[in-house]
């Protein structure tokens, strides 16, 4: 859960490898997403003074997990990190790693790396 509101881009995901292996990156990036308006998520409109872009990268080779946080205009606290396989909170994504609720700011950058 990289940024976990109700939200909707404005201009679609982008979903792309890059590199080469063993050294690829699968990133997928909400761009110019933004607050979700309106009594039902399926028909409201967006915030306009809500711009929010944010990657997540998986890494080949490292098995590393990046969230990236390049514009987050409006952003508000939301759920950041990951679940256990059965739903229950995992690991924070959060500066203060004891609570999942965080307000992600610009450039902010959270990395995932698996255990030995």
């Amino acid at each position: 859960a990289p940024y976990w509101r109700d939200a909707r881009t404005r201009t679609g995901v982008c979903v792309a490898t890059v590199g080469m292996a063993p050294n690829r990156r699968w990133v997928v990036e909400w761009r110019e997403a933004g607050e979700i308006v309106g009594a039902d998520a399926g028909v409201g409109g967006v915030n306009d003074s809500t711009r929010w872009t944010y990657e997540v990268i998986l890494s080949e080779g490292t098995n590393t997990i990046d969230f990236v946080y390049p514009r987050m205009d409006g952003v508000r606290q939301a759920q950041v990190g990951m679940e256990n396989i059965n739903g229950s909170p995992g690991i924070s994504g959060c500066p203060d790693d004891t609570v999942y609720g965080c307000t992600p700011f610009p450039n902010y950058i959270v990395r995932f790396e698996p255990i030995p």
